[in-house]
């Protein structure tokens, strides 16, 4: 279901951008209650997240602070309350860091149709239905290099004839490092999340991983083994796919090869 989309309002403390001053240093703040201090910082994790995949991904993210002289500001900030995260020692889940807002479309959709949802709504990716399962992921660079590198009809092709595939899940159940372990081995940046049921809740993705312990330690491990995966290159890795062919079959292993069911 779309979501309504939050409206920034401009505030002082859009002022306090990452790099202006180190984390410990804002925590000198005079001119900020404990509550801004502690805002701020969540959005320099975010940008500090962001900017660390994209120079593991050799984008030029930059440099930032580390993501844990952040998180360690939080854990100060907030020790008196005992808000940090994890504080009890218990391991973030899945469901605790995932996107549960999941835009879906389906197999049958012409590609310009998706490009233009994609647009729209500011989404560079969408879940691939076919009936009630799920049967792959289109991201805007899957249109870029399968379809329009290939010079594909976007208003006679289907998404299904661009969209990655392989349908790989995690449970909402599972440790966040299960699901880092199951990126390795697969060699993907996100994967499916389903409930008990099989049914589809949302997705996961490498950034979210950093929302755990170790999160940058974790997004370097996976980025690693992601950039050495076949699955992640090879000869036809940016070919146009078909549904009707074998590579149509899902990847992975045990409950992780069965296909989602997006629940109405």
């Amino acid at each position: 279901m779309p979501t309504e989309q939050p409206t920034t309002a401009e505030t002082p403390l859009l002022r306090y951008h990452l790099g202006l001053c180190t984390p410990m240093e804002l925590l000198q703040r005079p001119e900020l209650s404990d509550r801004d201090k502690l805002a701020v910082l969540r959005q320099w994790e975010h940008d500090a997240i962001e900017l660390m995949v994209a120079d593991e991904e050799n984008m030029g993210g930059g440099h930032s602070a580390p993501l844990s002289d952040i998180r360690e500001a939080m854990r100060r900030l907030t020790a008196a309350d005992d808000q940090t995260p994890d504080a009890d020692g218990s391991e973030t889940m899945v469901r605790e860091v995932m996107t549960r807002s999941v835009k879906t479309v389906h197999a049958d959709n012409r590609i310009r149709e998706v490009a233009l949802q994609m647009a729209e709504f500011n989404v560079g990716l969408y879940v691939v239905l076919d009936g009630e399962t799920v049967a792959g992921i289109v991201t805007d660079r899957d249109i870029t290099v399968r379809a329009v590198a290939h010079r594909l009809d976007p208003d006679t092709h289907a998404v299904a004839d661009v969209m990655t595939n392989r349908v790989v899940a995690c449970s909402d159940r599972a440790p966040i490092a299960e699901a880092a372990d199951i990126m390795t081995r697969e060699g993907l940046r996100r994967l499916c999340v389903v409930d008990e049921g099989g049914g589809l809740v949302g997705l996961v993705s490498l950034t979210d991983l950093a929302l755990g312990a170790n999160g940058d330690a974790t997004i370097g491990r996976v980025l690693r083994a992601i950039t050495r995966s076949p699955a992640s290159g090879g000869p036809d890795a940016g070919q146009p796919s078909s549904r009707h062919t074998e590579s149509n079959q899902p990847g992975g292993l045990h409950v992780y090869s069965t296909r989602p069911v997006v629940r109405t």
